[in-house]
This record gives structure tokens, C-alpha cells and sequence, in this order.
């Protein structure tokens, strides 16, 4: 049996089962999501987990940077686990575990609440219709109303590739943790 570790794109070792903040690495995240597609790979067109969590990002934008925040990283364990669709993700036992454990790592060492903001889900269901609209056959019509949402949901997607997406989610990370400390500051202060 293989040791519980993954070698991640910076070198690091990467303990799913017990992962801690110092494992952690916000370019080993955006390389991976960046090269990982959407609906495992049945889209039309490339489209990444990167993209898809910086359009979450932007839906969010009315909430503040720190659930901006929570939106960008909410699919941040996947850089470690890999993007499992959840109707199979469901029948992985132990899978949500494991998920959950990273999700905290991850939101320690960027300091950002841990469990996210129920809109971050509602943006993340937007943009699961969204996508399914624009990039697969049936455009979800069996299943995507299983996940209701407030938003509008047509769209275009940009579909960039892995590079500019990965440069792209940096730029957003960067921003938001800027932006989110600032804000803390001046919470702080009032």
C-alpha cells in the first residue's frame, strides 16, 4: 500500500489525510486547477476548475472580499483531491472527510472563515447551470434544475487556456487576500 501523500507541482508533500497550512501552497492550487477541466473533461471545450472559481469569485462580488475569497478557494482542495463529479463523488466513502479536512488547511493558512458563506454555494450552483448551458450536449436539461438558484443564469464563458487562467487566479488571489486584510483592518479599527 502507498503512503497518504501526493507530491504537489512546488515539490511539497501533500498528507490528504491530515493535511496542515504549511502543506499548503496557493501556486501548487492554481496550477492544478488550472489544468484540470470541468464535468471531468466532457465539455465542448476546455474550460478549468480555475476559471469556474474565479467566475464564482465575480459573482460574489456584492458580499465582500472575504467571501469573494471563500468563492475563488471553495474548489481549492481539488488541487489535491481532483475535481470529482458529485454524482460519483457521493458514493466515495470517506471522500467528503478528506475534502473537508483540506478545505480547513487551506482557509487556516489564507485566513479565511471556515465553514464558507451560504452564497458561495448559490454562486457556485449559478455558474454550475451556467456552464452546463454553454458546454455540454444537453445543456443539464436532465439535471441542472436539481440545483435552484436566485441568479440569473445565462452566460457566456470564456474558456481560457490553462496558462492565462493560472496568471489569472493568482491576480484574484492576490487581490482578494489584499483587499480582505485591509477590510479586517479597518473592522478592526471601527
Amino acid at each position: 500500500m502507498l503512503e497518504p501523500w501526493i507530491e504537489t507541482h512546488s515539490g511539497k508533500r501533500m498528507y490528504f489525510l491530515a493535511p496542515t497550512p504549511e502543506m499548503i501552497d496557493i501556486d501548487d492550487i492554481a496550477h492544478s486547477l488550472s489544468l484540470q477541466c470541468r464535468f471531468s473533461g466532457h465539455t465542448s471545450q476546455f474550460y478549468s476548475v480555475a476559471e469556474h472559481s474565479i467566475n464564482v469569485a465575480r459573482e460574489l462580488q456584492d458580499e465582500g472580499p472575504e467571501v469573494q475569497l471563500q468563492g475563488l478557494l471553495h474548489d481549492a482542495s481539488e488541487a489535491y483531491l481532483l475535481d470529482v463529479p458529485s454524482p460519483v463523488k457521493q458514493f466515495l466513502g470517506g471522500y467528503k472527510e478528506m475534502e473537508d479536512g483540506l478545505m480547513k488547511a487551506i482557509f487556516t493558512k489564507y485566513g479565511v472563515k471556515y465553514p464558507m458563506s451560504m452564497m458561495v454555494k448559490e454562486a457556485d450552483h449559478v455558474m454550475l447551470k451556467r456552464e452546463a448551458n454553454v458546454l455540454l450536449p444537453s445543456k443539464g436539461a436532465s439535471w441542472v434544475n436539481d440545483f435552484p438558484t436566485i441568479w440569473e443564469t445565462d452566460c457566456y464563458i470564456d474558456a481560457y487556456p490553462p496558462t492565462y487562467v493560472k496568471e489569472l487566479f493568482m491576480d484574484w488571489f492576490n487581490y482578494l487576500v489584499k483587499e480582505n486584510a485591509n477590510a479586517s483592518r479597518t473592522t478592526a479599527v471601527i
